[in-house]
């Protein structure tokens, strides 16, 4: 099978490890990314038969207007067996592929995320029915958007994790025994430093902790590291990094003794995913997190601990409940069972089957 999928985040090494995966299975596996999403930098890479190639994008001022224009040229050259774009429908880049595929009458597909339903103008509007309506595959990250798709007339529709972990990777440092207290616990969050992600419910649950705590974030984009910066602990109790290497991730879970994801839903959010959950069992980190849309089916695993979102006495009474902390072996056991790139990559391998 030679499969092309297209998209600005898989250059990022966690959706590029799944996709090795899917090559050294005996697939011939092409990506297209841009040079540069953000802060992080893309450079042509071939492994096997695996290939990530660097195209360029035409964009204007309007929001998400954006396409890889060389991308029919690409397809001629290639010829891939079908498409698979990890871009929302609703956005050009996704439409533009859409477009192209059906044009070498090839099988397209495309990942969504999208767990609020959003009136969009239009073009934007025309642009999702049209996409959702011409192709062969949709994956859905969670059930509201699978609900969402086959509402707005979505055929093949899955629900599925746009990618998978990688246990080789995520691999737990040794740790002191955790039946003894130590002297100070150590708290991770990481992620986006944005109110949904619930910063100031981890602020107001630090000052109501009994005992001595470490409270550590990492974090990039996002508005609250100037909340954080203000807390009277910041630099002595509480620190903030910034976001650093994925590959650099194990060492940074592993030095915590548990991790955060409190996040809370608004009128234009909901947690998708939450990958940070199974990052961290699989570093043998158990995790407090909340009960947010989509982290509730993806991960009601062994060492994961939930509160109601927005609560810091709830979230303050789980940090000072000394049962909580112990490697979550059982944790990464799950996860791997359930989420590892060789799980979630064949799961994707029976879908494109089944177009092709």
């Amino acid at each position: 099978m030679k499969i092309l999928a297209v998209g600005h985040s898989l250059g990022h090494y966690r959706q590029k490890a799944m996709w090795k995966w899917i090559a050294n299975e005996g697939h011939k596996v092409e990506t297209v990314v841009m040079p540069q999403y953000q802060d992080e930098k893309y450079e042509p890479e071939v492994e096997g038969s695996f290939r990530q190639n660097l195209l360029g994008i035409y964009s204007s001022s309007v929001p998400n207007f954006w396409h890889f224009p060389a991308l029919h040229e690409f397809i001629y050259k290639t010829e891939p067996d079908m498409v698979f774009c990890y871009q929302e429908p609703w956005e050009v880049s996704c439409y533009y592929a859409m477009m192209t595929a059906n044009m070498f009458r090839l099988p397209f597909g495309f990942f969504t995320w999208e767990n609020i339903d959003r009136l969009l103008p239009n073009p934007y509007r025309r642009i999702q029915s049209d996409v959702i309506h011409n192709s062969s595959l949709i994956v859905a990250g969670n059930t509201d958007a699978a609900r969402i798709m086959m509402n707005k007339g979505g055929d093949f529709v899955v629900k599925e994790l746009q990618t998978g972990l990688n246990e080789n990777l995520m691999i737990p440092s040794p740790k002191l025994v955790f039946s003894e207290p130590p002297e100070e616990r150590k708290i991770l969050f990481l992620g986006r430093l944005v109110p949904e992600k619930g910063i100031e419910t981890i602020l107001r649950a630090f000052d109501k902790l009994k005992g001595e705590y470490m409270l550590r974030f990492v974090g990039g984009r996002g508005q609250m590291g100037e909340t954080i910066k203000s807390h009277p602990e910041y630099g002595k109790k509480i620190t903030l990094e910034p976001w650093t290497d994925y590959q650099k991730l194990p060492e940074i879970y592993s030095w915590a003794d548990v991790s955060l994801m409190p996040s809370i839903n608004t009128d234009r959010w909901r947690e998708q995913c939450g990958y940070v959950v199974g990052e961290s069992l699989l570093c043998h980190v158990p995790v407090i997190t909340s009960f947010s849309s989509s982290i509730v089916e993806w991960w009601k695993l062994p060492d994961v601990h939930f509160i109601q979102q927005g609560d810091a006495d709830m979230l303050a009474d789980k940090l000072m409940d000394d049962s909580i902390y112990k490697e979550a072996k059982e944790g990464r056991k799950a996860v791997i069972e359930k989420y590892a790139n060789n799980v979630i990559g064949q799961n994707y391998l029976d879908m494109f089957e089944e177009i092709i």
